[in-house]
């Protein structure tokens, strides 16, 4: 099945690790991360750590969100739209925390982005309503796979390139362009969109790894569509996988942090 793992790493202060650690990691728990004013009253929304199981490489947490989202009716009697807030759980979504270098401190969030990035607003507002941290606690994760791409593909294990996203291509007659096929780099058409006189900037490379093709992205995911997490054995294995594509990555310093 298709699997996305968004990375971020927590921002190296012993305040944060240590509250993070106090709140998430040692029981099952609720907090009221945010209360919302709508149009139909207030809502208070819940986070939820519904389960925690250690793996050899750190911990892999179980989290549910509360969100809201905007509702339409009918009114047969002014013949009109009536609009409503109704609050909805997200979940489960899984999110491992690495304690191993050369990953330690960072997070792999199995979701798209977009929950992903619900999923660590929701946490760092539990951070600040139980403790005095008011700064942000975790830093973004990118892949420079435009800057870093002639070292990825060096990488022992990533030696077959078979498909690329390039945007700005400099050709006044073509923005982007997305390039699919078997041993991608060895082509012409390689050689033009990433390294000739009309190269844009590569934003997906993906490549052959443990006999799948993952696709790298610039802003740190990771996606694949022949992932496996029907049990949590699974999901423990899939979170390995991304792990050692992204130790490799650190390895030749491909692996940026903002703060």
């Amino acid at each position: 099945m298709y699997l996305t793992c968004n990375f971020s790493k927590i921002k190296p202060k012993m305040e944060i690790f240590n509250t993070l650690h106090s709140l998430l990691f040692d029981k099952r728990k609720v907090y009221k991360y945010k209360s919302l004013r709508a149009l139909n009253g207030e809502h208070d929304l819940y986070l939820l750590v519904r389960s925690i199981t250690r793996s050899r490489l750190g911990k892999l947490l179980e989290f549910y969100y509360d969100d809201l989202i905007l509702t339409k009716t009918i009114n047969p009697e002014t013949e009109s739209l009536r609009t409503n807030y109704v609050r909805i759980t997200v979940g489960p979504i899984f999110v491992h925390f690495f304690e191993i270098s050369p990953l330690e401190g960072f997070i792999g969030i199995l979701a798209r982005s977009s929950i992903s990035n619900k999923l660590l607003n929701a946490i760092e507002s539990v951070v600040r309503r139980e403790s005095q941290i008011s700064s942000t606690i975790f830093g973004r994760v990118l892949f420079d796979i435009f800057l870093k791409e002639k070292e990825i593909r060096k990488i022992q294990d990533f030696l077959d390139v078979v498909e690329i996203i390039v945007e700005n291509v400099a050709d006044p007659y073509i923005d982007w362009a997305w390039v699919k096929g078997s041993m991608l780099d060895q082509s012409s058409e390689y050689y033009k969109f990433v390294e000739g006189p009309t190269k844009g900037r590569l934003k997906v490379l993906a490549i052959r790894f443990q006999n799948r093709v993952y696709y790298l992205y610039n802003d740190g995911r990771i996606f694949t569509r022949q992932a496996d997490i029907s049990n949590i054995p699974n999901i423990i294995h899939e979170i390995q996988l991304f792990s050692e594509i992204v130790k490799r990555l650190h390895k030749i310093n491909a692996v940026r942090i903002i703060n």
